[in-house]
Parts: C-alpha cells; sequence; structure tokens
C-alpha cells in the first residue's frame, strides 16, 4: 500500500473536497478520507440508514477499513478529513486508533443548527480529555460542507 515515490503534496482542501465527493457519492452529508505520507489510504461515507447500523458513521467505516487493510490497529501518522467534526463515538475512535491528525469541515454546533441531531460535545473538549490527542482543525472547505448538510437533511 506504501507507493515507492512519494505523490505529490495536497492541500487540506484538497482532502476536504474528496471527502465531500464521497459524502455525495454515498448521498449524504457525512463523507471522510483517510490520508498517510500524502497518500489516500481509505475513503467512507456514512451508511447508517442503508445498513440499518447506528454505528456505520464515515469515520468509524474509514478506521475499520484502513486498520484491516493495512494489518494494524495503529493509524499513527495518519490524518482522517471529514465533512462534519466526528461526534464523540468518531472521535474515540480517533484516539484510540492513534489516528495524528483531525481535520474537519462544518463543526457538530453549526450542523446541529440545522437540526441534524448531534451529542453537543466538540472534538475540542473531548481531545482535551486524553493524554495523547490528535491535532485538530476545523472549517477547512466549510461552507461547501455545510451545504451537503443543507442538501442531505
Amino acid at each position: 500500500m506504501t507507493p515507492t515515490t512519494p505523490p505529490p503534496a495536497r492541500p487540506p482542501e484538497a482532502w476536504m473536497r474528496l471527502a465531500a465527493e464521497v459524502a455525495e457519492r454515498g448521498q449524504t452529508m457525512f463523507g471522510a478520507v483517510l490520508v498517510r505520507g500524502g497518500a489516500l489510504l481509505a475513503e467512507a461515507a456514512n451508511t447508517v440508514a442503508k445498513d440499518r447500523d447506528p454505528s456505520a458513521h464515515a469515520e468509524l467505516s474509514l478506521i475499520r477499513r484502513a486498520c484491516r487493510e493495512l494489518v494494524t490497529t495503529d493509524l499513527d501518522g495518519c490524518t482522517l478529513y471529514t465533512t462534519v467534526e466526528p461526534c464523540p463515538m468518531c472521535a474515540a475512535a480517533c484516539v484510540w486508533s492513534g489516528v495524528s491528525g483531525v481535520v474537519f469541515g462544518a463543526s457538530i454546533a453549526e450542523v446541529a443548527e440545522l437540526g441534524v441531531p448531534q451529542i453537543a460535545l466538540s472534538c475540542e473538549e473531548l481531545f482535551g480529555r486524553v493524554q495523547h490527542a490528535p491535532t485538530l482543525r476545523g472549517g477547512v472547505e466549510r461552507e461547501r460542507c455545510l451545504e451537503l448538510c443543507q442538501r442531505f437533511w
């Protein structure tokens, strides 16, 4: 899975646009991609309704897929890009799997304002309570991600 020649660097906005495309293909507001060393490792969309599985969030599906394919439970060095700030369940999965960075588009608070049910606990709050928290960056491609939420909610 590791390329022999490093791929050209892509800015966070490009990875977030890819996460949004993954969401659109899945006909949902939630899409995520996992990147390490400039290479795409995995992508996933939310399939809660389709699979009748309340844990089938994009981030959890992505982490599961990457760990299976990489034959590891340690995703150190990986950055997870997701259209909406991870819920507490998904944020905890990022911590447990060792994801190094989380980048999101729309915040939990913004999505809740649209009427999408959320647990009102931000990644910043959750990550502030763990020893080895991922780095966190929000608001990347925010408008596009909010538009996805409006369209699919």
